[in-house]
């Protein structure tokens, strides 16, 4: 393999870093702001970053056609629902607790595209989600 063949797999750790520093620095910003002040300023970091990203682009069309924008609109607003959640989660919750929960979407992510992409889950994927959610219920048990 190529590899160029493995750029998913730097992204995705990339991914992994980011988000990891979004959930620590949104626990701090919480301690500074209310949850709504929050999620507003964090909407203007990322809008700011729309717009350098696309002064990156430099001529190149932001086409898509209209399924594409309209299916790119509801994930914003599930990112944006989600952020807003998010900061009232980590403004009352700890936060090692309220990451660990969060940290779970990505079994949703997989449910939904089985039921409506009709992508497989093995076996094993299935025992990995499972034990996943077990991890959640350990790190919440106060002694």
């Amino acid at each position: 393999m190529k590899m160029a063949s493995y750029a998913w797999v730097w992204a995705s750790i990339g991914t992994l870093v980011c988000f990891g520093g979004w959930g620590f620095f949104g626990k701090l910003t919480s301690l500074y702001l209310s949850p709504k002040q929050a999620f507003v300023f964090q909407g203007l970091g990322v809008f700011a970053a729309s717009l350098c990203c696309y002064g990156l682009m430099q001529g190149n069309a932001l086409g898509g056609g209209f399924k594409g924008i309209t299916l790119a609109l509801f994930t914003g607003l599930a990112y944006a629902a989600g952020t807003l959640l998010f900061f009232y989660a980590s403004a009352h919750g700890k936060i090692s607790l309220v990451i660990m929960l969060t940290a779970l979407y990505p079994v949703i992510t997989i449910l939904l595209s089985f039921i409506f992409l009709h992508e497989s889950i093995t076996v094993t994927q299935f025992i990995g989600m499972m034990l996943a959610v077990l991890a959640i219920v350990l790190m919440s048990i106060e002694y």
